[in-house]
C-alpha cells in the first residue's frame, strides 16, 4: 500500500533442499540461498517416537550487480529489432510460467496442498 510507511518487497522460496530468499531492498545482499531442509525419518510404530531431521548447511549470498530491469529489457528490445541480439524468452518459457503460475493458484486454492509441475 502506498499508505503503509514500510516498504518490503521480499520472496522467499523454499524447495526440500533449500531455500532461497530475494530482498529487493537489500542493496548489498538482495539474494541469499540457505542450505536447510527438514525431513521425517524413516517409519515408526508411534506417534512418540515419530522426529523430524533438520539440517542447517551454509548461507550463500552471491553477487549481483545492481540494475535497472526496464531499461535491460527496453535495450534488449532495441538490440533484437536491430538483430543484435536472440530472443531471451521463447514460447516454452511463457509456457513454463503459464504452468507454474497456475500449478501455484491450484495449490492456494486447495488450501496450500501440493501441486506437481508438468514443466
Amino acid at each position: 500500500s502506498w499508505l503503509d510507511p514500510h516498504k518490503v518487497r521480499k520472496i522467499t522460496m523454499i524447495g526440500d533442499q533449500r531455500m532461497v530468499v530475494y530482498d529487493d531492498l537489500n542493496a548489498n545482499e538482495p539474494l541469499r540461498i540457505f542450505d536447510r531442509g527438514a525431513s521425517a525419518q524413516p517409519y515408526v510404530e508411534t506417534f512418540g517416537e515419530f522426529k523430524m531431521l533438520y539440517r542447517f548447511g551454509d548461507v550463500v549470498s552471491p553477487r549481483i550487480e545492481p540494475s535497472e530491469p526496464l531499461r535491460l529489457l527496453c535495450e534488449h528490445v532495441v538490440d533484437r529489432i536491430e538483430g543484435r541480439a536472440e530472443s531471451l524468452i521463447d514460447g516454452k518459457h511463457a509456457l513454463a510460467v503459464v504452468q507454474v503460475l497456475e500449478s501455484a493458484q491450484r495449490s492456494v486454492d486447495s488450501g496450500g496442498e501440493l501441486v506437481s509441475l508438468s514443466c
